[in-house]
């Protein structure tokens, strides 16, 4: 498996990364102080321009402001020890770590994410940081993205039985999202066997009963 990107927030305590597996599978691997979560796409599902968004979330700069009005509020109250100096503190220190938290989020989204779609239905994918570790190195990583999508979509150097897998995964993903029916999904990987069959008994060397069976792509897929 390559990794292309690896992206993480100290701070807010998230992480995401970008793996490629078998030449034509994307793993986006995502993960939060209490949570992780892996994520596999066929590369010809993915866009390989992604869209650059820029925005301030005023849910997550409002919240930042009251909190850390409250905040500011208990730590100067604190200064008077006739208030309750340890109650103060101890108390604008809990609006503050919250306070804090949210600013880092409407920075974060107020410098950029990058948002990559699904192909035929333009459904969200994953998103990333513009500029995280740096902006040279996403760029980096968006032209060898790019690149790793397009090479796939043409399979031309694949064997008869690579290909077979690699449509299988591109047909399956689409009916788990609900873009074909089973029925269809049936046919098309009827089809896709036949022709596959036809193939490998065309080039030298190659065994037809080699081929993989049906299932091998999802179970490639799930994983």
């Amino acid at each position: 498996m390559q990794r292309l990107l690896s992206q993480r927030s100290l701070f807010l305590g998230t992480s995401v990364s970008i793996s490629i597996k078998d030449r034509d599978l994307a793993v986006v691997r995502t993960s939060g102080r209490f949570w992780k979560n892996e994520v596999t796409y066929p590369l010809d599902e993915i866009n390989p321009e992604p869209a650059r968004v820029r925005r301030v979330d005023r849910q997550w700069a409002l919240a930042s402001a009251f909190l850390g009005i409250f905040a500011a509020m208990f730590l100067l109250g604190a200064l008077h020890e006739e208030l309750g100096h340890h109650a103060m503190l101890i108390t604008g220190l809990a609006f503050a770590l919250p306070a804090a938290y949210c600013a880092a989020k409407t920075v974060a989204l107020a410098r950029g994410a990058l948002v990559y779609f699904q192909v035929q239905t333009h459904a969200p994918l994953f998103v990333l940081g513009a500029s995280r570790p740096s902006r040279e190195e996403v760029d980096r990583f968006v032209a060898a993205f790019a690149e790793a999508i397009r090479a796939v979509r043409y399979p031309r150097e694949f064997s008869p039985a690579e290909r077979l897998t690699h449509f299988r995964r591109h047909v399956e993903f689409l009916h788990l999202e609900d873009v074909i029916s089973a029925v269809e999904l049936a046919m098309i990987l009827d089809r896709l066997e036949r022709r596959a069959r036809e193939a490998a008994e065309a080039e030298p060397g190659a065994d037809p009963a080699a081929l993989p069976g049906r299932g091998t792509a999802a179970v490639g897929l799930a994983n």
